[in-house]
């Protein structure tokens, strides 16, 4: 049985793979809070749209408070290769051996039906409509989502697990939740 991080906690001072180059989660942090937003793969088309709206939402909430973070199953080469990467305002950590995903204890659906929200279809209409596409399948396809935020003494804060792909706080729930409101 995976087990799942509580408040409290510290967290180890990883390792972490970024795109063009590898750093510490100290670093990473640069003295701050962070959300370490997990996501599924790049591949995804529901992961390249949220990547989107979590961009547009933390360019709105920006601030040198807290920084945001999206960890993929994907590897450094192939996000090296997505020029659209080096234009969103946060890092992308790949994880590609999902050993982040693991410590954490982010796990996969048990189904498909069971990763699904309600409204999946047509968040990946819009996604299509957008101009988005299915690229590699490079993580596993029934991988949920989850949001953990690590104080500046990477000490846990808060934890959310999804219960579906679409079950994703909001950078501005995200910021409510940094400052316990």
């Amino acid at each position: 049985m995976i087990r799942r991080l509580k408040p409290g906690e510290i967290i180890p001072d990883f390792q972490i793979d970024l795109p063009l180059k590898c750093v510490k989660l100290s670093e990473l942090m640069d003295g701050k809070s962070i959300f370490l937003i997990f996501h599924r793969f790049y591949g995804c088309i529901l992961t390249q749209y949220q990547l989107g709206v979590i961009d547009s939402d933390y360019n709105k909430l920006k601030s040198d408070e807290f920084r945001v973070a999206v960890v993929l199953q994907t590897s450094q080469g192939e996000m090296k290769d997505k020029t659209s990467v080096r234009n969103f305002s946060f890092p992308i950590i790949c994880d590609i051996d999902k050993h982040l995903y693991n410590y954490f204890g982010v796990t996969p659906a048990l189904s498909k039906e069971a990763l699904s929200a309600p409204d999946t279809d047509d968040v990946l209409n819009i996604a299509r409509g957008l101009g988005y596409i299915h690229g590699a399948d490079s993580g596993d396809p029934l991988q949920l989502p989850a949001v953990i935020l690590l104080n500046e003494n990477r000490v846990i804060k808060f934890v959310h697990y999804s219960k579906n792909v679409g079950d994703l706080p909001s950078v501005s729930d995200l910021k409510r939740y940094l400052y316990g409101l």
